[in-house]
């Protein structure tokens, strides 16, 4: 008959009437193990153990294990973990090497009392399974047959590992890890994860995650060598099938432990083996790791095979590039047959039993009461009350938790003091809008409360929502809210809670649509009262350098925003005044067009080719890099990447010029163009299906229409993940299009009057006019040819020049080829090069025959190029950072990858950087969260001053706290050459709260350039300081330093 609980357990035995099962309802706990074993020792010689078993009920119901051992089970032979369908399952495994040894059958439970494991019909008779490998321990599919692989290494240096017998492999387990790789053929023991076989051949090499393995143990392969000087391309294949929550795949260097992140990838990519591949670059003296973890799912079988090192920088590959290279589904899904045991004859009844009562476990009496002042709290940590408990009609529970959550690139990684925290895990089973609510034991009384606390979001920018509100039974009225990715730090909350007598407090937090969306909570206090002497300037409003000021306006603060940023919170660059944007994707976030954050994936930028065969372009149009939308799993058609200019203010009502080169090859879908005013727009022009294997330049015209105009670009993935679609060279032009050119580039249009062209940046159209002149443009546009009239001219096959001959025409077209210069004659001419005044600080222009065009005039103390360099006549210069704006000579310089920030108090993050400035009030630091990255640097500069020839002391004060601090260093040098690193300082330093001075001798240039660089180190808890620099004529010594 069938087991107490419903919808777990068999209905009835295999054959007969009985069967064992392990009733893990109530008083059963977590990880409690149910055994069985021979009442005899086994005898020497190989078993073959056939039975039947039955696992139905939750995904994390328990293990069925069968193991050898002499008094306990000690090596394992077979195991199989969660729901497998309301079915008897057949098993056989041969046993070997027993000898003197018993057999054990176990089950456990994990969680859910939905776990009954049954077992039946079970046999042990002596020999091998026929058919049988005798130390597989899983299914007994035979893997596929291979030839005999070679067993030396490849001749020109490279490494490999097939993990096939025999073959060599320059990987070895490490010994300063949790587990080993296991190497494997065929399927992993456990159902719905790992790969069904090899790439090729028959073994690979995974990572069995099921117990006795914890959450974040980690597996971990290294090179047995260390590696040479010089580039490397690492080729490999992996498998990552599971649960979302599975672990990371992580690939580094590092010279006894990973210190160097070169790849990783986490969660699920579906069953199918990838192709990745990554260039690694300076590692001489370096192991290569390999490692794999688990996070919480046994559903987390990570597997690599076919690994290659080969001497070289990978072809069309970037020393740093570090993306997955992913190729589309190699392996069919795998089919299942129906289970084979025949139904049961016998009807049995529905089980009458209902669901266990069983109530949620109990805990001890807390040893902490709340402060005696009225102060309501919840800090999470053991032992300590909280005022504050799970709501009974939302959708799941918020989760206590101490270290990082299980999933990567979202959560935060500690508590913000203390130990633990809550957080809503979304990985899967969570659904869309699902919603896990947190609500006060007890009504609010009359009268204000101030509501304080910490709050993490970090993820994709469509993470869910964080609100608070108050209600009788439900929330109701809302007080609170925030949403989206809000960086890798933790964030203080405050607000006055008023009217809420009788009421109940509520703090929930949903999943919109990814699971990289855990939000996190602690230090939560109710106090009695208004919130007093809280002004939002507190929490830094204004971004991108702008000061806040506190008003009597609703939302209590203006932003006064620095030079090209505009906006309610100076979070929009003021681009009215930008004749021309232009995006080649040379640089990241770096565009005009920038990803949208309600889309449902992102457009990624490139160089070489897309990971997948058949689609996609096979490098940029321009430079090395572009941008596509990856259309291999997980998308699924329809889904759309968007690119946009929201964050951008474009010039109202006024036309502007939109032209790009788009590559659509293989099964795309469709590539919209939109437009209108903020808040709404529509189509105005859509490409779709395979365009073939090149890139086409397309040019789209878009009216004066709007006051405040937005533009997209839409891409909406086809049927299949060959639809890659890429993007380059896109240019945003104020005004009408000037000309227009086929897309083919094979046509150019003329027009009446005297003879006058205009070459634009691509070389896209040329105007001629005056009577019988004419030329043909080959669609190779290496040629340009005329004929009729005195004009002649030849454009050579870079198209870097033009040369002339007969009549008075004369022109130089520069190597951009985006603009033309003329002298002599009478064709007239296109915008002078001092048209636009390139000459700073109220310098005059002067047109020459020079590679620019002009040179500059410059006004009294000032010089360089275009008069942007000051001249300076002073000994002595100091920079407080008080003032925002203030004249200081180190300023940023616009070549290097993010600016140093002025702050006042203590940096975003928590466990790093300064609590306030080393004097006064402000200070410099370099903000070290998402979207820094290891190695970024900010450089402060004097090259816009010209300093007096000489020698100088220069002095400033620095703080370096926190545990992925990079480095602080100062380079010096003459105005004409390269600069040298004088000074340096790496890694968190002795007493780290404290303020430092640091004291650098500037050796003697007749042009002096001094930078202080701050490098990025590993993670957002890197945060730098800087404060009171001072800079000296003469050597420190006699300055007194």
């Amino acid at each position: 008959r069938s087991t107490p609980s419903r919808g777990t357990g068999p209905q009835s035995a295999v054959e007969g009437s009985k069967y064992k099962y392990v009733e893990v309802s109530s008083p059963r706990s977590s990880n409690d193990i149910a055994r069985l074993e021979s009442s005899t020792n086994l005898n020497a010689g190989d078993y073959c153990l056939t039975f039947q078993y039955h696992m139905f009920g939750s995904d994390t119901m328990g293990d069925l294990k069968i193991s050898i051992g002499v008094t306990a089970p000690e090596k394992k032979v077979f195991i199989e973990s969660g729901n497998l369908g309301d079915q008897w399952n057949k098993g056989m495994v041969t046993i070997s090497n027993a000898a003197g040894m018993k057999l054990f059958i176990e089950a456990n439970k994990v969680t859910s009392w939905k776990g009954d494991i049954a077992i039946d019909d079970i046999q042990l008779m002596s020999g091998v399974c026929a058919g049988g490998n005798p130390v597989t321990s899983g299914p007994t599919t035979t893997a596929p047959t291979t030839a005999a692989p070679t067993t030396s290494q490849p001749t020109d240096g490279t490494k490999t590992c097939t993990f096939e017998d025999g073959a060599p492999c320059f990987l070895i387990e490490a010994t300063n890890d949790d587990f080993d790789w296991t190497l494997r053929s065929g399927s992993t023991p456990s159902g719905g994860t790992g790969p069904q076989s090899a790439v090729e051949g028959s073994k690979y090499k995974y990572v069995e995650v099921s117990s006795p393995r914890g959450s974040n143990d980690v597996a971990r392969l290294e090179s047995s060598t260390n590696l040479n000087a010089g580039d490397y391309c690492l080729t490999f294949q992996y498998h990552m099938f599971g649960l979302d929550t599975m672990g990371d795949l992580k690939i580094s260097t590092g010279v006894t432990a990973p210190e160097n992140e070169v790849f990783i990838e986490s969660g699920n990519l579906g069953d199918q083996w990838n192709k990745g591949m990554v260039t690694i670059s300076n590692a001489a003296g370096m192991k290569l790791f390999i490692e794999a973890n688990k996070v919480t799912s046994w559903k987390g079988d990570i597997a690599i095979d076919d690994i290659q090192l080969i001497p070289g920088a990978c072809a069309g590959g970037n020393p740093v590039t570090s993306g997955p290279t992913t190729t589309g589904p190699t392996t069919a899904a795998p089919v299942t047959a129906a289970p084979t045991t025949p139904s049961p004859i016998t009807s049995t009844a529905a089980p009458t039993t209902t669901q266990p009562t069983t109530a949620a476990p109990t805990t001890a009496s807390l040893t902490t009461s709340q402060p005696t002042d009225g102060t309501q709290t919840c800090t999470f940590e053991d032992g300590a009350p909280c005022f504050l408990v799970e709501a009974t009609n939302d959708d799941f529970d918020w989760t206590i938790r101490s270290g990082s959550t299980p999933s990567g690139g979202t959560g935060p990684q500690s508590a913000v003091e203390g130990s633990k925290y809550k957080y809503v895990e979304v990985s899967s089973p969570r659904g869309s809008n699902d919603v896990a609510r947190l609500e006060s034991s007890t009504n609010l009384n009359a009268g204000d409360y101030c509501l304080t606390f910490q709050y993490h979001m970090f993820g994709l920018d469509t993470m869910g929502d964080l609100k608070i509100s108050t209600g009788v039974t439900a929330p109701e009225n809302e007080v609170f809210i925030e949403s989206g990715n809000l960086g890798d730090q933790w964030n203080k909350g405050m607000v006055t809670i008023s009217n809420a007598a009788g009421m109940k407090l509520f703090i929930e937090a949903n999943k919109v649509t990814s699971w990289k969306g855990d939000i996190a909570i602690d230090d939560i206090q109710l106090i009695p009262g208004a919130c007093a002497g809280v002004s939002p300037c507190d929490y830094s409003p204004c971004q991108n350098g702008g000061s806040c000021s506190k008003t009597t306006t609703a939302i209590g603060y203006t932003c006064s925003c620095l030079g090209g940023f505009v906006g309610q919170n100076c979070n929009q660059v003021d681009g009215r005044t930008v004749s021309k944007f232009t995006c080649d994707f040379e640089t990241e976030n770096n565009c005009v067009f920038e990803n949208a954050d309600d889309d449902d994936f992102q457009w990624t930028y490139r160089s070489g080719s897309t990971p997948s065969d058949g689609t996609g372009p096979s490098s940029a149009y321009e430079g090395t890099q572009y941008v596509y939308t990856e259309a291999s799993s997980p998308r699924d058609q329809g889904d759309k990447a968007v690119l946009s200019t929201v964050n951008t203010l474009l010039a109202g009502t006024s036309s502007y010029c939109l032209q790009f080169y788009l590559h659509m090859y293989g099964t795309p879908g469709t590539m919209e163009v939109k437009f209108g005013n903020r808040g709404s727009s529509s189509s105005v022009w859509s490409q779709s299906d395979d365009q073939g294997n090149q890139w086409v330049f397309h040019q789209v015209e878009l009216p004066p229409s709007f006051a405040d105009p937005v533009i997209f670009f839409e891409a909406i993935r086809g049927s299949s993940y060959k639809g890659d679609v890429a993007l380059d060279l896109v240019k945003l032009s104020l005004g009408q299009c000037k000309y227009q050119v086929d897309t083919d580039l094979d046509a150019v249009k003329f027009s009446l009057g005297q003879c006058k062209y205009q070459v634009d940046t691509d070389l896209d159209s040329v105007k001629l006019s005056l009577g019988q002149c004419k030329y043909h443009v080959d669609i190779d546009l290496d040629s340009v040819k005329l004929s009729y009239g005195q004009c002649k001219y030849q454009v050579d096959i870079d198209l870097d020049s033009v040369k002339l001959s007969l009549g008075q025409c004369k022109y130089q077209v520069d190597i951009d080829l985006d603009s033309v210069k003329r002298s002599l004659g009478q064709c007239a001419s296109g915008p002078s090069a001092c048209a636009t005044n390139p000459c700073n600080n109220s310098g005059s222009c002067n047109e020459d025959g020079s590679s620019a065009g002009y040179y500059c005039n410059c006004m009294t103390g000032w010089s360089g190029d275009n008069c942007d360099v000051q001249d300076v006549s002073g000994n002595s210069y100091s920079c407080g950072f008080e003032t925002d704006g203030a004249t200081c000579i180190f300023k940023d310089t616009t070549n290097d990858q993010f600016d140093w920030t002025r702050r006042t108090k203590s940096t975003p993050s928590s466990s790093t950087g300064p609590t306030g400035a080393a004097t006064g009030d402000n200070y410099m630091y370099i903000e070290t969260s998402s979207p820094r990255v290891n190695g970024d640097t900010a450089v402060l500069t004097t090259q816009d001053t010209n300093l007096p020839a000489g020698s100088w002391c220069l002095t400033f004060q620095y703080h370096m706290k926190g545990s992925s601090i990079g480095s602080l260093e100062v380079f010096a040098g003459d105005r004409s050459s390269s600069l040298t690193s004088i000074w340096a300082k790496s890694g968190e330093q002795s007493d780290p709260d404290l303020w430092k001075t640091a004291t650098i001798d500037i050796p003697q240039q007749s042009n002096p350039v001094i930078t202080i660089d701050g490098i990025r180190g590993s993670s957002y808890r890197g945060d730098i300081a800087i404060d009171d620099i001072a800079l000296n004529a003469g050597t420190c010594a006699s300055a007194g330093k």
